[in-house]
């Protein structure tokens, strides 16, 4: 499944990006400086995301690409109107029919954040015991 980073500019440094997948479902958004830091601070640096998006449409990092300097994917700057892709729009008329994937979405990520949470602290527990 591609993947879509969809980056708007909002003033000297200051990018809003989108992450989609090619069915129109987005994923994240983030601030970046750069549009190329799109697919690291939506995708690659963010395990829950990856957790879920596996879970939900087993995406794997490896079927878009282990590095995300070189990942497949595919990335667009918005300076102005004329500059928004096609797709943009498709993937907006799309957003009605994804809302109950997006409830999905996130109980998992919540799911694996709890679960970290619950690794992070056993293992804090564990560590207290030790040392009393």
């Amino acid at each position: 499944m591609k993947m879509y980073f969809i980056c708007e500019e909002r003033g000297r440094e200051w990018w809003v990006c989108d992450g989609f997948l090619e069915n129109g479902f987005c994923f994240g958004q983030h601030i970046c400086s750069n549009p190329g830091f799109a697919p690291g601070d939506l995708f690659y640096t963010r395990v829950d995301r990856k957790y879920a998006l596996k879970q939900m449409f087993n995406l794997k990092q490896s079927s878009i690409g282990d590095d995300y300097q070189n990942g497949l994917w595919e990335t667009f700057e918005i300076r102005s109107k004329a500059d928004v892709p096609q797709l943009y729009h498709n993937f907006i008329t799309m957003q009605e029919g994804l809302k109950p994937q997006y409830e999905i979405y996130k109980d998992l990520i919540e799911k694996y954040e709890l679960q970290q949470k619950t690794i992070e602290g056993e293992i804090v527990n564990e560590n207290d015991q030790r040392t009393t």
